[in-house]
């Protein structure tokens, strides 16, 4: 013998409005989202400012300066770069760090390989290996004097630099490559 199918009526526990629809409202969920919207919205305003501001590359955040104390040496480089997208890294000489119209410089071995040093300017009289790293000899025909890498980044990573100039401390710095 078949069972009987009891069978519930369907009650609408949801108010209607002028007798017409049932409008579904759960305030504390309501107000939950909106909170949740506004801490979205809050980090998406910081996430721009902060890609403005070059937090990310390309931008004031992301330049860097280094210099020798009297200021005869200096070096100027983006931090943060970006996988794949030209920067330079300059080097700016005055007249203490030129001696018989050339500069001696050392560049690290992370310079010149990881980094993607695609061109020197002005092209170098002198290279050598050694010391972990690449020494070039360039001529100074003007002070101050100015030597320009451009580079193009491989690959994403954290690299330790190393760049030195003759009779004077090495400066050891960081870039970020972002991808």
């Amino acid at each position: 013998m078949a069972q009987p199918i009891y069978r519930k009526a369907v009650e609408d526990t949801v108010p209607k409005v002028n007798n017409e629809i049932a409008v579904g409202e759960d305030v504390e969920f309501q107000r939950k989202w909106w909170k949740f919207e506004k801490l979205v919205w809050a980090a998406f305003i910081c996430f721009v400012l902060l890609d403005l501001a070059g937090v990310f590359g390309r931008g004031p955040l992301s330049k860097a300066h280094l210099a020798t104390a009297d200021g005869t040496v200096n070096v100027s480089y983006e931090r943060v770069q970006r996988t794949g997208t030209p920067s330079t890294l300059k080097v700016e000489f005055r007249d203490r760090a030129i001696r018989n119209k050339q500069i001696r410089l050392w560049a690290g071995e992370d310079l010149v390989s990881k980094l993607g040093n695609k061109q020197i300017a002005p092209q170098p009289a002198t290279s050598a290996v050694g010391d972990g790293g690449l020494h070039y000899t360039f001529p100074a025909t003007t002070e101050p004097a100015e030597i320009v890498f451009s580079l193009q980044p491989p690959s994403p990573g954290l690299y330790d630099l190393s760049l030195g100039v003759d009779d004077f401390p090495a400066f050891h710095f960081k870039i970020l490559v972002m991808p």
